[in-house]
Protein backbone atom coordinates (compact mmCIF):
# COMPACT_ATOMS: atom_id res chain seq x y z
CA UNK A 1 0.00 0.00 0.00
CA UNK A 2 1.36 3.41 -0.96
CA UNK A 3 0.76 6.02 1.75
CA UNK A 4 3.32 8.81 1.37
CA UNK A 5 3.29 9.47 -2.39
CA UNK A 6 -0.06 10.90 -3.55
CA UNK A 7 1.27 11.74 -7.02
CA UNK A 8 2.41 8.15 -7.50
CA UNK A 9 -1.02 6.92 -6.41
CA UNK A 10 -2.65 9.20 -9.00
CA UNK A 11 -0.31 7.87 -11.70
CA UNK A 12 -1.20 4.27 -10.83
CA UNK A 13 -4.93 5.05 -10.78
CA UNK A 14 -4.72 6.75 -14.20
CA UNK A 15 -2.86 3.75 -15.63
CA UNK A 16 -5.43 1.30 -14.29
CA UNK A 17 -8.31 3.34 -15.70
CA UNK A 18 -6.57 3.56 -19.07
CA UNK A 19 -6.36 -0.23 -19.30
CA UNK A 20 -9.89 -0.89 -18.03
CA UNK A 21 -11.39 -0.21 -21.48
CA UNK A 22 -9.51 -2.96 -23.25
CA UNK A 23 -9.07 -5.51 -20.47
CA UNK A 24 -10.92 -8.79 -20.12
CA UNK A 25 -11.45 -10.81 -16.95
CA UNK A 26 -9.23 -13.85 -16.66
CA UNK A 27 -11.07 -17.14 -16.86
CA UNK A 28 -9.21 -20.42 -16.61
CA UNK A 29 -11.94 -22.35 -18.39
CA UNK A 30 -13.96 -21.16 -21.37
CA UNK A 31 -17.13 -21.98 -19.43
CA UNK A 32 -16.34 -19.41 -16.72
CA UNK A 33 -18.48 -16.34 -17.30
CA UNK A 34 -17.08 -12.86 -16.55
CA UNK A 35 -19.99 -12.30 -14.15
CA UNK A 36 -18.77 -15.27 -12.11
CA UNK A 37 -15.34 -13.67 -11.80
CA UNK A 38 -16.60 -10.25 -10.70
CA UNK A 39 -18.57 -9.51 -7.54
CA UNK A 40 -22.35 -9.33 -8.07
CA UNK A 41 -22.38 -5.58 -7.38
CA UNK A 42 -20.40 -5.03 -10.60
CA UNK A 43 -22.26 -7.45 -12.87
CA UNK A 44 -24.79 -6.00 -15.28
CA UNK A 45 -28.39 -7.22 -15.17
CA UNK A 46 -29.27 -9.60 -17.97
CA UNK A 47 -25.71 -10.04 -19.23
CA UNK A 48 -22.52 -8.25 -20.07
CA UNK A 49 -22.24 -4.95 -21.86
CA UNK A 50 -20.30 -5.35 -25.11
CA UNK A 51 -18.25 -2.57 -26.63
CA UNK A 52 -16.66 -2.53 -30.07
CA UNK A 53 -13.03 -1.53 -29.62
CA UNK A 54 -12.89 -0.17 -33.19
CA UNK A 55 -15.94 2.10 -33.10
CA UNK A 56 -15.96 2.80 -29.33
CA UNK A 57 -19.71 2.03 -29.25
CA UNK A 58 -21.27 -0.26 -26.64
CA UNK A 59 -24.42 -2.40 -26.76
CA UNK A 60 -26.63 -3.61 -23.95
CA UNK A 61 -28.02 -7.16 -24.10
CA UNK A 62 -31.39 -5.65 -25.10
CA UNK A 63 -29.92 -3.82 -28.12
CA UNK A 64 -30.65 -5.12 -31.65
CA UNK A 65 -26.95 -5.34 -32.61
CA UNK A 66 -25.78 -7.10 -29.44
CA UNK A 67 -25.72 -10.67 -30.75
CA UNK A 68 -24.33 -9.75 -34.17
CA UNK A 69 -21.09 -8.22 -32.92
CA UNK A 70 -17.79 -9.57 -34.22
CA UNK A 71 -16.29 -11.58 -31.32
CA UNK A 72 -12.76 -10.38 -32.14
CA UNK A 73 -13.71 -6.74 -31.58
CA UNK A 74 -15.73 -7.13 -28.35
CA UNK A 75 -14.65 -5.46 -25.12
CA UNK A 76 -16.69 -6.49 -22.07
CA UNK A 77 -17.95 -4.02 -19.47
CA UNK A 78 -19.98 -4.63 -16.32
CA UNK A 79 -21.70 -1.23 -16.15
CA UNK A 80 -22.58 1.53 -18.58
CA UNK A 81 -20.57 3.91 -16.40
CA UNK A 82 -17.48 1.72 -16.88
CA UNK A 83 -17.97 1.76 -20.67
CA UNK A 84 -18.49 5.53 -20.73
CA UNK A 85 -15.43 6.08 -18.53
CA UNK A 86 -13.40 4.10 -21.06
CA UNK A 87 -14.54 6.46 -23.83
CA UNK A 88 -17.37 4.40 -25.31
CA UNK A 89 -20.87 5.68 -26.16
CA UNK A 90 -24.16 3.77 -26.25
CA UNK A 91 -25.37 2.58 -29.66
CA UNK A 92 -28.10 4.82 -31.03
CA UNK A 93 -30.47 1.89 -31.58
CA UNK A 94 -30.29 0.81 -27.91
CA UNK A 95 -33.33 1.43 -25.73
Amino acid sequence: MIKDAPELVKAYEANIRLHTGHSHPYGRQASVSPAAVMPAAHASEGGDIHGNHNSKIYHLPSCPGYTGMNPTSIVTFYTEAEAQHAGYRKAKNCP
